[in-house]
């Protein structure tokens, strides 16, 4: 029973070194979306919208979505909002490859879904630990 009581702590400890790290990498994104990052804009055409006052509000709402989700992952990680992180961080990765024309840039951009893709992993392997009865036991 040690061994999976120090797992624990181990795991606790990775947890929190992923919540925070994916926390951090929303926030930063979201910062430079609020501030309006002129590359990320200079993507919109690319993608059918055309309009820069439309490009730019997009951009805006982005940037607190991406907010959101780093306050949620930080303070009470949601399944359902890894999962959005998950996604819309292989989206993002997604796009710089298509924008910068090499597709090594999806691994350069591998915090940007890797990150949140190892959280859910956590979430989804201590659900499955519970289930068989490993922790959360009496201790005597």
């Amino acid at each position: 029973m040690a061994f999976y009581q120090n797992m624990s702590r181990l795991r606790q400890v990775a947890v929190w070194v992923l919540r925070l790290a994916v926390s951090a990498e929303f926030a930063w994104h979201g910062i430079l979306a609020l501030r309006g990052e002129q590359e990320w804009l200079g993507w919109f055409p690319r993608f059918g919208v055309a309009d820069a006052q439309l490009a730019s509000r997009l951009l805006f709402l982005i940037g607190l979505l991406d907010l959101t989700v780093a306050a949620i992952i930080l303070i009470k990680p949601l399944r359902p909002v890894i999962v959005w992180a998950v996604i819309w961080g292989t989206w993002t990765a997604i796009v710089e490859t298509i924008t910068s024309g090499q597709a090594m840039e999806f691994f350069e951009e591998w915090a940007n879904w890797g990150l949140p893709l190892a959280l859910l992993v956590f979430f989804k392997t201590k659900t499955r630990v519970k289930q068989r009865g490993l922790i959360g036991k009496n201790k005597n």
